[in-house]
């Protein structure tokens, strides 16, 4: 997965560099934009069975998530938050923090305030 982000890193960079080269005087070769297209979709190729699999955890029942919750560190906590809310899953992520927060110690990152999970400045 890192190997694949750094790919995409370093395509970004390198498209970025065509873009402003090509509105310089003389322009890019077509043939560099074609280069730089071929590696965008060998990305998403190499990508698409990482999308499978985040669907997949995100389709399953939202009590998958929520009966674990108290489980979870409070670093690996966010990371699922962030997982489900990239995915479209707000109020899950949004309720399975909650629920975390109810097996978090005092001291902890999270906290309820009222009904808002908050985070205690580190």
């Amino acid at each position: 997965m890192n190997e694949l982000l750094d790919r995409y890193e370093r395509w970004r960079s390198e498209r970025t560099d065509l873009s402003e080269r090509d509105t310089a005087p003389g322009g890019v070769a077509a043939g560099e934009w074609q280069r730089s297209d071929d590696t965008a979709c060998e990305l998403l190729d190499a990508a698409i069975p990482y999308v499978r699999a985040v669907a997949s955890l995100v389709n399953l029942d939202p009590g998958v998530w929520l009966d674990e919750a108290t489980r979870f560190t409070c670093t690996e906590a966010n990371a699922v938050a962030a997982l489900l809310n990239t995915a479209g899953a707000d109020d899950v992520a949004t309720t399975f923090l909650k629920v975390h927060t109810l097996g978090d110690d005092d001291g902890d990152l999270h906290y309820l305030d009222g009904d808002v999970v908050k985070e205690r400045p580190q």
